[in-house]
């Protein structure tokens, strides 16, 4: 008995560990199960790779007319360096916490697609078919 409480609690802690005081937020409840977490740098270095496949990326997340879009840092976003992005199809109607998620760093569930460009051709690449906004860690936040 003492042995499974402890493996019980040694899995809790792993995963409280692991999320990084992350918080869901909101999800489309028929999203894909299979994703893989990879990071912004990597998917823009090897997009090929990834093209057409469900993909979760952390980033600055944009969402404004004509240039909703997912970046490394927010610095990028604030200098207009749009290849270190990704144009976004997030929709707002499904993903209700999409406002409250503007202008601070996310995690992104989509489908990459290495041939969208977004709006002018701009962006490295797109995510389609986002089904999940995750609020990450703020870095002006107090710990």
């Amino acid at each position: 008995m003492k042995g499974t409480l402890l493996s019980i609690l040694s899995i809790l802690i792993f995963w409280c560990l692991r999320s990084n005081g992350q918080t869901k937020v909101d999800t489309i409840s028929n999203h894909v199960s299979s994703y893989e977490e990879v990071s912004l740098v990597r998917l823009l270095a090897n997009s090929e790779k990834y093209d057409g496949k469900p993909v979760r990326i952390i980033g600055f997340l944009n969402l404004d007319w004509e240039s909703d879009a997912l970046y490394l840092h927010k610095e990028d976003y604030l200098a207009s360096i749009y290849l270190n992005g990704l144009w976004v199809h997030v929709n707002q109607l499904k993903l209700k916490n999409a406002t409250e998620c503007n202008r601070k760093y996310v995690a992104v569930e989509g489908i990459f697609d290495a041939k969208d460009h977004g709006h002018e051709n701009l962006w490295a690449g797109a995510l389609r078919d986002v089904t999940s906004l995750v609020l990450w860690h703020q870095p002006n936040e107090k710990q």
